[in-house]
């Protein structure tokens, strides 16, 4: 059990952990036959922890039974666990063994402090002194498991005044206060170590209070005596051991990193050169002035001040409040945990002057819009920015003939329907004598996700794709030409045009005129499927669509098939965000207010992603980058795999690929996803897209160098396993061009339509 130090008798204030077996088992019945109180939830508290080992599954009580049994690997329920006795309640309490206990105790603590780190913090020893406010520190420190093994100080009784701010009772009156202290952060963790100093610490038995057991790790300093202050820091300077003490009266911390500054003046050097023995040996009415000069450059109100000069005269002590006491408390522990684990290591005074924070017309109030303009999708309905009249497409009237520059700006107008990773509309157009030039904007693809380009690619072969459809079925026959542009050496397209009408296809496809009302009726639907079976004709009308422009699509209707895909998918949208440059450009492209949706043109309408309020949560908050990189410390973000869920809701999950590895592959591949999403449309069923990062995961798999991407090589490992998977599960060949992966499903028209820039931003 606890050491302690003592030369009185004190009451009962250490628990007994006791077993059902042996002796201890004996001694059990006893007090149980002796009418003491029983609180036994083990039950409860078992089933509490394997729930919290499993957030998001809803176990069905069979499997809740087993997963029990499983943990309790043989071991009868009714001999698992303690039992705990505390004498000064006449109580008996079962609870967990001790891992499992903290692990549960403390479980609400993640990820604010992480698993690894709430495990160092339970090695760590606490010394506090002075317990009339320290005791809200210890058990606020004990609370958020910072220390495991306490050493508590002082000298007095628990008296009716220490209850206006010390977390005590009436039935603590006359009780030593470290006493009442230990028993009260018994009572929230059994397991804890804490050695009570009764008769408090002085010159002389300072050095065993903070050596005794082993040097403590932190020193909380709360005593009123302003000599056995500089005591105490002095002797944790020679030991190398911080020292924090909060002024509650003013909500001043002061922080004194003795570890590592071995030659820091105590109390900031605000004593000068006055030592504790020199002020040991003053008056206490000379010790006024040092005391003073602890509050010198502290911002406070008038009231502090009032009452230290009524401190002796009209008030007894200088007066204190238990808010002060319990944000003194939480700076503390919040400092402590800091320092224990790393993270801070500055010395200072730091001030929160809740006198100055609540006042009217104060600074610091946060606008009533914190989201300034990341707004939420409540606010998105509010307001003349939601009710302007919104054109997600331009005006589609076909062009008659002959095919004047105006005529051939209309087939553009049908061209930019098409989808772009990122609704970045990577294109731009020249127009001559019945003739089109269809090329890829270099300035708007990206650079990341796509680092060679070919998601580009695919997107200016839909381009092209929609314009032959319009211009078929408005009597002009296509020939479209691949090129390279002879000064920039980029893929272009070059399309010319003839008088005629098109016939109906050979292999059965689409003809162009059973299409073209659907250029403008086609979307990206992100919202939820209902798993509802294709029609049998679609994937075979689906898969000639494709096979017209020479590509290959395979349709993914078994469930446990779709179930794998979409753990491998979900996998990649959380590598996405927790990679940096990935991150950085993805949420660059997301646009969260009207204003922003209409004045770009471009980009994704953040309520477009948003298939629930959770969602929407989910992207605020993942668009932070230093909340992502804390999950990406932590091998965290599983939330962000919330396509997954829609992936496994998806009818089917389609793959389409084009034969070659040349940049034609990809651009006829294009064409071929074009005409297959118009199919399906036609036929009533969505089609989305979740193949994002695909063009990234096959340029590292065909050997990609990292470190020219901006990638980690962890990161680059952990795509190139996520496509080696994709590609097996797939069908994908590696000489074939992956175009695209998407769910296909039935759905409504999508409440959000991108929108698109006009016309005039893509002539050259």
């Amino acid at each position: 059990m606890a050491m302690h130090r003592t030369r009185t008798v004190l009451p009962d204030w250490e628990p007994r952990i006791l077993t059902a077996e042996g002796a201890e088992g004996v001694e059990l019945a006893h007090l149980l036959r002796d009418g003491a109180r029983v609180v036994d939830t083990l039950a409860e508290q078992l089933t509490e922890l394997l729930l919290s080992r499993a957030p998001g599954t809803s176990y069905t009580p069979d499997e809740l039974a087993d997963v029990t049994e499983e943990h309790l690997a043989g071991v009868p329920l009714e001999s698992f666990g303690s039992w705990v006795h505390y004498p000064w309640l006449h109580t008996v309490v079962r609870v967990l063994p001790e891992d499992e206990f903290t692990e549960l105790r403390t479980s609400r603590n993640r990820h604010r402090v992480t698993g690894l780190e709430q495990e160092r913090l339970r090695d760590k020893v606490v010394a506090v002194v002075g317990l009339a406010t320290g005791r809200n520190h210890a058990f606020t420190l004990a609370q958020e498991g910072v220390g495991r093994s306490f050493r508590i100080a002082d000298r007095g009784p628990v008296a009716l005044s220490d209850l206006n701010r010390a977390p005590a009772s009436v039935t603590d009156l006359g009780l030593p206060r470290t006493v009442a202290a230990a028993r009260e952060m018994y009572e929230l963790d059994p397991y804890l170590t804490i050695s009570l100093w009764p008769e408090g610490v002085s010159a002389e038995t300072l050095d065993d209070f903070l050596t005794g057991g082993g040097t403590a790790d932190l020193v909380v300093e709360q005593c009123d005596d302003l000599a056995l202050k500089a005591y105490v820091r002095e002797r944790a300077r020679s030991l190398a051991v911080p020292v924090l003490t909060d002024t509650e009266a003013c909500g001043v911390l002061d922080v004194e990193r003795f570890d590592l500054e071995p030659d820091r003046p105590v109390l900031h050097g605000l004593l000068g050169g006055t030592r504790a023995a020199d002020l040991a040996a003053l008056p206490p009415a000379d010790r006024v002035p040092h005391t003073l000069r602890l509050l010198d450059g502290v911002g406070h109100g008038p009231r502090l001040p009032a009452g230290l000069l009524e401190t002796g005269h009209t008030l007894v002590s200088r007066p204190r409040l238990a808010s002060g006491a319990a944000l003194g408390a939480a700076l503390v522990a919040d400092a402590g945990r800091r320092i224990l684990l790393g993270q801070f290591r500055d010395s200072g005074r730091y001030h929160l002057d809740l006198d100055a924070v609540f006042r009217d017309g104060a600074p610091g109030r946060i606008p009533a819009d914190p989201a300034g303009d990341r707004g939420t999708a409540g606010e998105r309905g509010a307001g003349p920015s939601a009710t302007r009249p919104r054109t997600a497409h331009p005006e589609l009237a076909l062009p008659g003939t002959p095919l004047t520059e105006e005529g051939l700006h209309r087939l553009v107008a049908y061209g930019i329907l098409a989808p772009s990773p990122r609704n970045s509309q990577p294109w731009r157009f020249r127009t001559g004598d019945r003739i089109l030039s269809c090329e890829l904007d270099p300035e708007r693809r990206s650079r990341r996700a796509d680092p060679h380009g070919r998601a580009a690619l695919v997107s200016l072969g839909a381009v092209v794709s929609n314009i032959e459809i319009a211009a078929a079925a408005a009597g002009h026959l296509p020939t479209t030409m691949p090129s390279v542009q002879p000064d920039s050496g980029e893929f272009a397209a070059l399309l010319s045009f003839t008088p005629g009408r098109a016939g109906a296809p050979d292999d059965g496809a689409p003809a162009p005129a059973e299409l073209v009302d659907w250029i403008g009726r086609r979307a990206t639907h992100r919202g939820p499927g209902d798993r509802s079976a294709l029609p049998a004709a679609l994937p075979g009308r689906m898969e000639r669509a494709a096979a017209s422009r020479g590509a290959r699509l395979t349709t993914l209707t078994d469930r446990a098939a779709i179930e794998e895909a979409a753990e491998i998918l979900g996998e990649v949208d959380r590598l996405r965000l927790l990679i940096r440059p990935l991150h950085d450009e993805l949420t660059a492209a997301l646009r969260w207010t009207p204003d922003a949706v209409e004045t770009s043109g471009d980009g994704i309408d953040v309520t477009a992603l948003a298939d629930s309020p959770g969602t929407l949560t989910t992207l605020r908050l993942a668009a932070e980058w230093h909340t992502m990189d804390f999950l990406r410390s932590i091998d965290g973000g599983r939330a962000l795999e919330c396509r997954a869920g829609l992936i496994r809701s998806a009818s089917a999950l389609c793959a389409l690929s084009a034969p070659g590895l040349a940049e034609e592959s990809w651009f006829h591949g294009g064409r071929a996803l074009q005409q297959a999403w118009l199919t399906a449309a036609a036929a009533g069923f969505a089609l989305h897209p979740v193949s994002g990062m695909l063009h990234l995961m096959a340029a590292l798999e065909r050997g990609a160098d990292p470190g020219e991407l901006g990638l980690e090589h962890a990161d680059a490992r952990a795509l190139r396993d996520r496509m080696r998977e994709l590609r097996d599960l797939l069908g994908l060949r590696p000489d074939d061009a992956e175009i695209a992966v998407f769910r296909l499903f039935r759905a409504q028209s999508p409440a959000v339509r991108s929108l698109r820039r006009p016309v005039a931003d893509f002539l050259v």
